[in-house]
């Protein structure tokens, strides 16, 4: 279902929740003992954080989550597998394919990133990738301070999915 969802967190799920938004968390050291580290996952606003719920949904369940997607009776949703053309089979049956995948977590920076190309073609009246100076997305996220190294998955304007 596309509703909002319901979070069910073991105990130590809430431990880590709680670490993590404390800002701080605590990681395994070579040594085996534990260390805190800071860790900011910026200021998400309800919206950030409800996608990225639903993303964590995907990724822990794909098969299931694609189906419900797939058959959401949410006229937005609908819409647009309608205006992209989607094979709501095939999504379903190459989704059903992924293996479970542990969740995301925000990240300041790439968050900052993200409001900050949105607010861009908002402004300037256009959607893209770049932005409009040019820029790219690893060109964006560096000038943020993001310095981890970054995969993307792109799905070309072609794909039946």
């Amino acid at each position: 279902m596309l509703g909002r969802p319901q979070l069910r967190l073991s105990a130590q799920g809430i431990s880590c929740l709680l670490s993590v938004v404390g800002l701080v968390i605590s990681v395994p050291s070579r040594g085996g003992e534990l260390r805190s580290v800071a860790y900011s996952i910026g200021n998400p606003s309800d919206d950030e954080q409800l996608l990225i719920e639903l993303v964590n949904r995907l990724r822990s369940n794909p098969g299931p989550e694609a189906a419900d997607l797939a058959s959401t009776a949410d006229p937005d949703v609908q819409h647009s597998l309608r205006n992209f053309e989607v094979d709501t089979d095939l999504m379903v049956g190459e989704f059903s394919k992924f293996e479970s995948l542990p969740p995301l977590a925000p990240n300041a920076n790439l968050g900052s990133s993200a409001r900050l190309h949105s607010e861009d073609m908002e402004e300037h009246v256009y959607q893209g990738h770049l932005g409009s100076d040019g820029a790219g997305i690893f060109t964006r996220v560096k000038r943020q301070g993001y310095a981890a190294k970054l995969k993307f998955l792109c799905f070309s304007g072609i794909s039946p999915l």
